[in-house]
């Protein structure tokens, strides 16, 4: 696949929320993947869970899976974010990917 657009890369802080964010790169990927916002899962604890997002391609053929899927969880930093809190969030999205997402199972999971 070839893509014509350029990686948009904006600054901490540009975004007033996560939501806001969240929006603005759905809204985008939107030509390219089916998207799905708020789904729940669990974790292998039976604690549940939701991840903000799974993206599954409008045109799934070329891709290794069968029916490809994958999270996303977005974060939203301002420019004084402290280390610790983005290894936190990390550390949440690879737990995420051990996670039963409901209609998907366990699934890949970007930041």
């Amino acid at each position: 696949m070839r893509y014509g657009q350029k990686a948009l890369l904006p600054q901490p802080g540009t975004f007033p929320d996560e939501k806001a964010l969240a929006d603005f790169v759905l809204d985008k990927m939107d030509q390219w993947f089916h998207v799905e916002e708020q789904v729940p899962g669990r974790y292998w604890t039976g604690e549940e869970t939701r991840i903000d997002a799974v993206l599954r391609p409008r045109e799934p053929a070329g891709w290794h899976d069968e029916d490809p899927a994958f999270g996303i969880e977005f974060k939203n930093p301002a420019p004084n974010t402290s280390t610790g809190e983005r290894y936190g969030w990390v550390a949440q999205a690879a737990g995420y990917t051990h996670c039963q997402w409901e209609r998907y199972g366990r699934l890949g999971v970007f930041l």
